[in-house]
């Protein structure tokens, strides 16, 4: 039986080591999550970013804001816009499985409308969720690309 040298042995723990250090990373969650907020009222060229930003579709979801959020961290987002829309977030956030959970409220406003929704409470992650009517949605996901997710209106 041949013996190992000291160098062979410790270049295999450090292996071993890298390997797992590797590992956990790649399991462990992520520490920050992405809030965006959607609306069809918007068209596909509002967002530069959007796969359909050639089209002048009316019912596509586009994205109005994307945010970083930590899990039990308040968070606060005033975007003025030039009311094209101009949108207000505030909230916290608690993960809890495969959902968050807390409250959010959202203030959106444009030339046309302005509403406020305080009553966004549980959010799937990764999911799409209606808020205030059907023309407005909202996700938090892994994603930091809003249009990673099932964004259109069509597939909800």
């Amino acid at each position: 039986m041949k013996r190992f040298s000291i160098q062979t042995l410790l270049l295999t723990v450090t292996l071993i080591g890298v390997s797992l250090g590797w590992l956990a990373e790649r399991l462990r969650e992520p520490n920050v999550y992405y809030l965006h907020v959607y609306s069809n009222r918007y068209h596909p060229p509002h967002d530069s970013r959007h796969p359909e930003h050639e089209s002048e579709e009316s019912v596509v979801n586009t994205c109005l804001l994307t945010i970083g959020i930590t899990s039990d961290t308040p968070f606060h987002a005033y975007v003025s816009n030039n009311y094209s829309p101009t949108i207000l977030l505030d909230g916290r956030f608690e993960k809890r499985g495969s959902l968050f959970t807390g409250r959010a409220s959202v203030f959106i406003e444009d030339v046309g409308t302005a509403f406020e929704c305080n009553d966004i409470t549980n959010l799937p992650i990764d999911k799409l969720v209606p808020f205030w009517d059907d023309s407005h949605h909202i996700a938090i996901s892994t994603q930091q690309d809003p249009y990673a997710l099932e964004w259109d209106v069509g597939s909800l």
